[in-house]
This record gives C-alpha cells, sequence and structure tokens, in this order.
C-alpha cells in the first residue's frame, strides 16, 4: 500500500509543480503579446522592446504578473495540473511496452476524457464572458465570475447548465492530450535514439534535459497544429448565448458549418493560430521539463 500511496503522491506534486509552472511561463508571453496588441507599433517595435519597456515602466512583478489570481489565470494552472496528474496514473497503469507508442496515445485521449469534466464548466463561464463582452449592448449579467455563474444557472436548466458544450470539449480535450502526450513520448523516444547512435559511450541512463525540453515543445506543437480547430468551435459553442432563441448554433455540426461558410475556407478554423503557437512552444516545453525533472527528483 505504502508504494501506491508514494506514486499517489509523486503524480500530485509533478500534476501541481506542471500547474505552477504553466502560469510561470504563459502570463509573462500573454502579457507582451496583449501589450503589443492594444499598443501602438512604434512603441512596441519588437519583443525585447516590448519586455523593456514593461520592466522599466512597472517592474519585473506588477508588470508581468499582475492579475495573475483571477480565473482566466488560475484556470490554466488547475487544469494542468489535473491534466499532468491523470496522466502519470493512467500511464503506470496502462502503459506495459515503452516502445508501443499507442499506449501512450490511449493515456492521453483517457486524460482529455477525464479532463473535459473539468474544463467545460471553466471553459463556459470564460467563454460566456468573453462572448457577452462581445455582445455589449445586451448586457444579460455583469462581467464577473460570480454574476455569470449566476446567469447560466438560472437560464441554463440550473447546475446541469454549466455542461453546455460538453460534447465539444470532450472531442477537443481528448484529441487534443492525444496528440499532446502521444507526441512527446514518441518524440522524446526518437530523441534519445538519436543520441545515443551518435554518442554510443554515454550512460543510457543519462537525464538529457535538452531532449526533454525539445520533446515538450515538438509534442505540443503537433498537438495545437492538429486540433486547434477543435478547440475554435468549442470555444464558439460555449460562448454562445445560452437563452433559449437567442443561440446562434443549433449542434455541433451546425457550429462548424456556420464558422466554414463565414470565408469559405479552413483558414476561418486556424485563426489566431500563430500567437497561440507562439505561446504554445515554450509553456509545453517548461511544463514537461518540470514533469520529469519532479519525478527524477523524488526517484
Amino acid at each position: 500500500m505504502s508504494a501506491k500511496r508514494n506514486t499517489f503522491r509523486d503524480d500530485i506534486i509533478a500534476g501541481c509543480v506542471c500547474g505552477i509552472t504553466s502560469v510561470l511561463v504563459s502570463h509573462p508571453i500573454e502579457t507582451l503579446l496583449v501589450q503589443r496588441k492594444i499598443n501602438s507599433p512604434d512603441v512596441y517595435q519588437n519583443v525585447l522592446k516590448s519586455f523593456t519597456l514593461i520592466y522599466k515602466r512597472q517592474g519585473f512583478i506588477n508588470g508581468f504578473y499582475r492579475g495573475n489570481l483571477n480565473l482566466p489565470m488560475t484556470s490554466p494552472a488547475f487544469t494542468t495540473s489535473i491534466q499532468f496528474f491523470l496522466y502519470g496514473q493512467l500511464r503506470r497503469h496502462i502503459v506495459k511496452d515503452e516502445n508501443d507508442i499507442k499506449q501512450f496515445m490511449l493515456c492521453g485521449a483517457l486524460t482529455g476524457f477525464g479532463l473535459s469534466f473539468i474544463e467545460s464548466p471553466i471553459g463556459l463561464i470564460l467563454g460566456q464572458i468573453h462572448g457577452n463582452l462581445n455582445r455589449r449592448h445586451t448586457h444579460a449579467f455583469d462581467f464577473n465570475i460570480k454574476g455569470c455563474c449566476k446567469y447560466i444557472y438560472e437560464n441554463n436548466r440550473g447546475l446541469i447548465g454549466f455542461y453546455k458544450g460538453f460534447g465539444a470539449t470532450l472531442i477537443s480535450s481528448m484529441t487534443t492530450s492525444m496528440f499532446y502526450f502521444g507526441g512527446y513520448e514518441y518524440i522524446k523516444k526518437h530523441l534519445y535514439q538519436t543520441h545515443y547512435r551518435i554518442f554510443p559511450s554515454q550512460n543510457k541512463k543519462k537525464h538529457l534535459r535538452l531532449n526533454t525540453l525539445f520533446s515538450g515543445a515538438l509534442g505540443g506543437m503537433c498537438a495545437w497544429s492538429i486540433c486547434y480547430p477543435l478547440d475554435v468551435i468549442r470555444l464558439e459553442i460555449q460562448s454562445d448565448d445560452i437563452r433559449p432563441g437567442h443561440r446562434k448554433y443549433n449542434s455541433y455540426l451546425d457550429c462548424v458549418k456556420q464558422i466554414y461558410e463565414q470565408e469559405h475556407s479552413i483558414k476561418t478554423f486556424y485563426k489566431g493560430f500563430l500567437p497561440g503557437l507562439i505561446k504554445a512552444i515554450p509553456i509545453n516545453a517548461a511544463c514537461f521539463f518540470a514533469y520529469e525533472e519532479v519525478y527524477r527528483l523524488l526517484e
């Protein structure tokens, strides 16, 4: 029993560290992207100059981590913690052959399934705030978490209403997690094999940190590139008006059809892809690096 408790503890610690890491890395990047978007290009000419200006004007903590305790900033930390915890647990029970990538992809898909039950209500709250900010003339509720939760509860069948868009979340989360963890494990395995072919005399148990960083970055890119349209569809459904008679989309397929008909091009599903990819690379590299380092320290 003690061994099980230890592995459970290790997965919790690894998940929490990954969650904290995701916010520590993502929030400064998000701040830079937002500042460059809302300010004059003459002021924020490039990333380095933007970073320097924010640091000089507001300092490091106030400049890059201000507002870090609200839901949009803490929810990724929470969901990332749960995601890596679930993956760690599933990997211990499912993966029997480290060379079989399908087993890792199955763990990823099941991780996404479990995570959907947490992501769906959080995504709906954030989506409704975002959607109603773009429909300000309706003023359906005050633009805060409490007002949004009350609005959803009263207008969408009580507590079950917080799971509007669950199907879209399930499709997005399971597919993304499958390619996210499967891609990471596949790339890491091949990078390790390549490294030891070039340096055959090195200790096979050596911890290659650079390979972990590359694998995390490329695994994140793989998942983001393949699954980004699924997240666009999920966000559209969860930001749609929840009130009967006001809804834009009748179903998942209707949402796909209407998004496509905006420009009659697949490109419509990739709007905002590049800024998201820029964020995904360092965040995922850092998360997997933290994940592996925690397990190495706990051994």
